[in-house]
């Protein structure tokens, strides 16, 4: 899911170590703001210059659970998303690796929060539960929570104008 960083070529991974969610802190603006080729990217609370990663946006469906037998069937087989058509990503298949549709951002807005201020304690507890909206229950989005990632459920988009006299 790229959140910024559309200015130059390449993609923000979804997470720059994993599960780990950076500090709150504003390190760049976008782009222009990030030296050489590297991209703005916005992780949690913050956003940081990284180096542009080759992977597209978008998650991986899950792989069947049956082995498909006709190499027809397994689609263009590939090796990194920089292979496959249009939106489509590298994911693993039955067949091996293979381009597919990315699965789709659940609808809806994180809501906006702040790194809660914690203890020792309070912080080991601290871990992300999810990192992509499909790993939530019915409508819920995985967003920072203001300790890690988890689902939560979504703001949604209201573009309606309210008339005040």
């Amino acid at each position: 899911m790229e959140k910024r960083g559309k200015g130059r070529p390449g993609f923000c991974v979804t997470s720059p170590n994993g599960l780990y969610s950076p500090p709150c802190k504003v390190a760049c603006e976008g782009d222009s703001e990030c030296p050489g080729e590297e991209k703005g990217c916005q992780y949690a609370c913050s956003c940081q210059c990284t180096p542009p990663s080759r992977e597209k946006s978008g998650h991986c469906p899950p792989p069947l659970t049956k082995k498909l037998t006709s190499p027809a069937l397994c689609g263009t087989l590939c090796s990194e998303d920089e292979g496959c058509p249009g939106q489509e990503k590298c994911c693993q298949t039955t067949c091996g690796h293979a381009c597919k549709a990315p699965l789709e951002e659940k609808p809806g807005k994180c809501p906006r929060r702040q790194r809660a201020k914690q203890s020792p304690e309070e912080e080991e507890r601290c871990f992300d539960t999810c990192l992509q909206d499909q790993q939530c229950p019915g409508d819920a989005k995985c967003c920072f929570s203001g300790c890690a990632m988890s689902c939560v459920n979504a703001q949604q988009d209201v573009s309606t104008e309210t008339n005040l006299q």
